[in-house]
């Protein structure tokens, strides 16, 4: 009775995560070089099993919002394997998309959009995962255009601006503005490809100079 009553005690304290992790998850968004030192800090083998397992995918997601390439997949396996089996977790999606950055780091597209598409129908029709399904189309759509396959990349694409638009979210629409010109760029509509780049410069105006500096640079090759 004792061991089932402390089991039991500790199954109910596991529910939450560690305070410290969700802390560090939001502080991601906003400074993730300060992100990546506060989850150095903590021992992950001192965490109970859904915390270290967070602890995982938080560190393959900072390391993906420093711009560090990903190079192995052994940790993202990990993550995959414990969330595969936790699906009712709201960092399940997540864990799909991270594995999409993982692969596409690796050169492995088709694996990469394995895990966008299985990520995308997660988060279809749910409001709060927004920006995640913008992050996700945006990934899909650029690593599509990599690989040629123009007129799948450019309905993703589409869809993605108009949710930027909606969400006034300026730098991305840039940035996506961009691959879509380059995309009409590479099937020689330059018509298309000149709209997109203007369209892509007037957002990035006094907002983003690089973004900017970028569209002028991609209106002077089309021309």
């Amino acid at each position: 009775f004792i061991v089932l009553l402390a089991i039991s005690i500790l199954t109910g304290c596991s529910s939450e995560p560690d305070p410290r992790l969700e802390r560090i998850d939001r502080l991601s968004e906003k400074d993730p070089g300060l992100a990546r030192a506060a989850l150095d800090s903590i021992d992950r083998e001192t965490l109970i099993a859904p915390d270290r397992h967070f602890h995982n995918l938080l560190d393959i997601k900072i390391d993906d919002k420093n711009y560090v390439r990903h190079t192995s997949d052994s940790l993202i396996l990990d993550v995959l394997d414990y969330y595969s089996s936790h699906k009712d977790s709201p960092r399940y999606p997540e864990a799909l998309y991270y594995a999409g950055r993982v692969y596409s780091d690796k050169g492995d597209s088709r694996t990469a959009l394995k895990y966008y598409h299985a990520v995308m129908d997660l988060v279809r029709d749910n409001d709060s995962d927004i920006s995640l399904r913008i992050r996700i189309l945006s990934q899909a759509a650029w690593l599509l255009g990599k690989i040629r396959l123009y007129d799948e990349a450019i309905p993703y694409l589409e869809e993605v601006i108009s949710l930027e638009k909606e969400g006034k979210d300026s730098v991305r629409l840039s940035n996506d503005l961009l691959v879509l010109g380059g995309i009409y760029l590479n099937q020689e509509n330059f018509d298309l490809a000149e709209k997109n780049y203007q369209l892509a410069k007037s957002f990035a105006v006094g907002k983003d100079g690089g973004q900017e500096l970028m569209a002028d640079v991609s209106l002077a090759a089309l021309h």
